[in-house]
């Protein structure tokens, strides 16, 4: 299949003013409405995979422009486009509740079902018209019509709501001032890229993630530290918790109208768990076996403030967990994870990136100038073959924090790959973008990154490897659009390479002189610290899971 290479008309919608994004906006309303009722028109009689299936799964293409808009919401620099693409996000996500409630086209879908075609179907095609059934089912097109209106005008609320929280996280800004002597333990580097403030003369450390991470894991002063760490457990605000607290419930009254026990049941259906009970008995027996491990790191670290600080009674905090770890690592593996930043610029991590997965899926990576972006930091590549020089797909990266960007490392798919056409041999080339909040460089210092923003980098570029590396006939086939507790599985394995001696060496090289590998005396105090503490890092990761399985496994009070 021939992948089509994109102009740059084909960006356009980077430059999309407040009116053109409120135009589209309504366009793909329009249209969407005009596709379903040439699909609905079609006599039963008619009725071909290809007419109605299809029919249905292509009108995808007119609602993938949302994905650019979303985009734009969540990393334009301009106020104005982020709340207009708000807006506008908002807009076709509560209209098009009504336009695929629409019984006309579950009667198309049903009517096609009773076809010769329907029970010949296989591979692709049969996944996709079983998804459909499911999908359907699953919006409770089976259900009295007041029920199918309470569930429409719920999901009408839910969509508002999940968009509100996500964006309130993005727009929360809050930092803490602190004087040269309570950045103690802090790098020199870590200190010059800090701001300071006008009026007090004193740092600023932020919540973005190159400048929390780091001080929560190096700063002596405990009480600064608690101050940050506190104010991180409230990014979101007192907003934040109003919703979550009238999101619960309303996804529990939402799955009790379908007729699922709780929203876990519902969630886990078309994933590879099917059940709340597989994954609760998941999440058991890993805490099961975790457990000692977390007990004996927990221990040990309470056992390091007790020596550190000379008082054998003082409590172990959650402020302390953090930069006892740290501390702990520097003295048994004689390692500092902050001194490796050094060896780990930014455009050196990114070239080795591109290097091994370059050699690993026979690909080449080229910078595309002269397109637009939405900012400076924005840089577009395309992925080519590199046997034939074919087009493979497009990556943006945007790899700084910024105010009102979405602040947690991600892949967001904008274009997925499929036939531009039922059984066409021309294919929509896909493209996605990676979203990291590294610390920017400054006058004296590239961007650089300590191993663990490495090994992040490395496993959000396989999920853009997941995205663009497919022929999947179908978008919502294709890439990411897997499983959603598969999702992550390409990347977790992926991941494990930067533990690699020979890929360290790729990836690392000393920002003054990028010949200078890692050390092998620092290389191998790293490799000796990966499962450091892991029973108290994998407990944690658990504990979030199964917080997250309690509140939707039944009926919110409160």
């Amino acid at each position: 299949m021939k992948r089509i290479p994109k102009t740059k008309e084909d960006f356009a919608w980077i430059n999309w003013t407040p009116i053109e994004i409120e135009k589209t906006a309504d366009e793909i309303l329009v249209r969407k409405r005009r596709l379903y009722d040439v699909i609905k028109k079609i006599p039963a009689g008619e009725r071909t995979f290809e007419n109605t299936i299809y029919g249905i799964e292509a009108t995808g293409d007119v609602v993938a422009s949302i994905n650019l808009i979303e985009i734009l919401l969540n990393v334009s620099p301009d106020e104005a486009i982020r709340k207009t693409a708000e807006k506008a996000v908002k807009k076709i996500q509560e209209e098009l509740v009504d336009i695929e409630y629409d019984p006309g086209l579950y009667k198309a879908v049903k009517e096609f079902a009773e076809t010769a075609e329907a029970k010949k179907l296989a591979g692709e095609d049969k996944k996709l018209f079983e998804d459909m059934l499911r999908d359907y089912r699953r919006m409770g097109f089976d259900l009295p019509q007041k029920k199918q209106d309470a569930l429409k005008s719920i999901i009408k609320k839910l969509q508002k709501l999940q968009t509100e929280y996500t964006l309130n996280i993005n727009n929360y800004k809050d930092h803490i001032l602190v004087t040269r002597e309570e950045l103690d333990g802090l790098s020199k580097n870590y200190i010059k890229s800090l701001e300071t403030d006008e009026v007090t003369g004193k740092y600023k450390v932020s919540l973005k993630a190159p400048e929390f991470m780091p001080f929560v894991e190096n700063a002596t002063n405990a009480f600064k530290r608690k101050e940050l760490i506190d104010k991180n457990l409230h990014k979101g605000g007192q907003a934040n918790i109003d919703i979550l607290k009238e999101i619960l419930p309303l996804r529990q009254d939402q799955v009790e109208l379908l007729g699922y026990k709780n929203y876990v049941d519902y969630a886990a259906e078309p994933r590879m768990a099917k059940s709340g009970k597989v994954i609760k008995d998941f999440l058991d027996d890993l805490i099961k076996k975790v457990g000692p491990g977390k007990d004996r790191d927990l221990a040990t670290i309470r056992e390091a403030k007790w020596t550190m600080t000379g008082d054998p009674k003082v409590e172990l905090e959650y402020f302390d967990i953090w930069y006892y770890i740290r501390q702990l690592e520097k003295q048994l593996f004689n390692f500092d994870k902050e001194k490796l930043r050094d060896y780990f610029p930014l455009e050196t991590v990114k070239n080795g990136i591109f290097e091994i997965y370059g050699k690993l899926f026979s690909i080449n990576f080229e910078e595309v100038v002269g397109y637009p972006a939405w900012h400076p930091d924005a840089r577009l590549y395309a992925v080519k073959n590199q046997n034939d020089k074919n087009l493979v797909g497009y990556i943006f990266m945007d790899l700084h924090p910024r105010d009102g960007k979405y602040s947690h490392p991600s892949m967001w798919p904008l274009v997925n790959g499929h036939r531009d056409g039922y059984r066409s041999e021309n294919y929509i080339t896909p493209l996605a973008t990676i979203i990291g909040n590294f610390a920017k460089p400054t006058p004296d210092l590239p961007s650089l990154l300590n191993h663990n923003e490495v090994e992040t980098f490395f496993h959000e570029f396989g999920h853009i490897m997941h995205g663009i590396l497919t022929s999947a006939s179908y978008a919502s086939q294709s890439g990411t659009s897997v499983a959603w507790d598969f999702i992550e599985v390409p990347s977790q394995m992926l991941e494990h390479w930067v533990w690699d001696k020979d890929m360290l060496n790729i990836l690392s090289g000393h920002y003054k002189n990028p010949d200078e590998k890692l050390p092998p005396e620092i290389l191998d105090n790293m490799l000796r610290a990966k499962n450091h503490m892991a029973g108290y890092v994998n407990m944690n990761q658990l504990v979030l899971g199964l917080y997250n399985h309690i509140l939707h496994a039944g009926p919110i009070n409160g």
